[in-house]
């Protein structure tokens, strides 16, 4: 379904209307074209609802002669959801289900545009809701698994990286449970198909991040980067605002303040925490070990990938055996 430029109860302003009704006419956007609208929309510095939505029509309806139009529409619609919500660097829940409804209004996800939009939003925001990065995996799956049988190219594998590993994802740095399950469900469904040889380290180093290196910090949940842009957007007392507080307080207030830990101390003792989870994910455990075997038997076939990875954790066990023996016995671990 091809929706009409026009559609729309916020309607952009008319020069960009007009231009990108121009645009339409032909079907292909050129270089200069991608110019143009560029101008048309970036002068002040933001893009509207109305401004982004339009663009998103006009991809329906066209293709782009070189990267220009790929380019200027993904950084603005990208600037759009990211600055109309909390903050610039969190997508809001409310940009997230109007970008989500929008990709699909045409009934087809171009991986040229729309998906580079969804990945670069992705990698951009510091925090976007569950919903969305289970959308974005989705709507990959999808697109890198059909039809059957797919190969993934060097292209497919880097766009999956970039995923997994987007500050925005659902792990952030770290590769959580369901974008483990999401690498094990492509790696079955494209099983027999000629791959580029680096889908198989990617599908190694993302099993293994998730079991041994999922420890992400409690800094980069989004509930805590929320409150954080939350306190740092609030308005700060003044010293002298800060004293007439603790005055109003009492003997209580002044007590309190005057014993009141140090900020290192708190500080410290929070990364030592950190340092302590990480350690402990580090070990590989039977609860781990057990769902990895039972992820791959799932499907009841073993991908060559799957195998690789079940060897890979045997010779980590045995290691960490040996290791525990010797720490036991005091001898060096070998």
């Amino acid at each position: 379904m091809t929706l009409p430029l026009n559609a729309t109860s916020d309607p952009a302003d008319t020069a960009l209307k007009f231009l990108a009704a121009r645009i339409a006419v032909d079907g292909v956007v050129t270089e200069e074209e991608a110019l143009a609208l560029r101008r048309e929309i970036f002068p002040d510095g933001k893009v509207s609802r109305a401004e982004a939505s339009a663009l998103l029509r006009l991809n329906a309806r066209v293709r782009g002669e070189g990267t220009a139009w790929r380019d200027a529409f993904v950084e603005a619609v990208t600037d759009h959801v990211l600055a109309n919500g909390y903050s610039e660097t969190h997508l809001s829940d409310e940009n997230a289900e109007w970008l989500q409804r929008a990709v699909l209004a045409d009934g087809v996800l171009d991986r040229d545009t729309e998906v580079a939009l969804l990945v670069k939003v992705l990698e951009r925001a510091s925090s976007t809701p569950d919903g969305f990065h289970g959308f974005v995996r989705d709507r990959m799956f999808q697109l890198l698994t059909s039809p059957p049988p797919a190969n993934l190219t060097e292209a497919d594998v880097q766009l999956i990286r970039r995923v997994l590993f987007a500050e925005g994802g659902a792990g952030s740095i770290a590769v959580s449970r369901d974008e483990a399950e999401w690498i094990f469900a492509i790696d079955a469904a494209t099983d027999g198909g000629e791959h580029h040889p680096s889908w198989r380290a990617l599908f190694m180093q993302a099993i293994l991040n998730h079991l041994l290196a999922n420890a992400a910090p409690r800094l980069l949940d989004r509930a805590t980067l929320l409150h954080r842009a939350t306190i740092a957007d609030a308005p700060r007392e003044t010293f002298f605002e800060r004293l007439r507080t603790i005055a109003a307080g009492g003997p209580t207030v002044w007590f309190e303040t005057l014993t009141q830990p140090a900020p290192t101390k708190a500080i410290n003792a929070y990364y030592a925490a950190r340092a302590a989870q990480a350690a402990e994910a580090e070990r590989l455990t039977l609860s781990e070990i057990a769902w990895v075997a039972a992820r791959t038997r799932a499907d009841a076939r073993i991908t060559a990938n799957e195998r690789a990875v079940l060897d890979e954790l045997k010779r980590i066990e045995a290691e960490q055996q040996a290791a525990a023996a010797a720490a036991a016995s005091g001898a060096p671990a070998r």
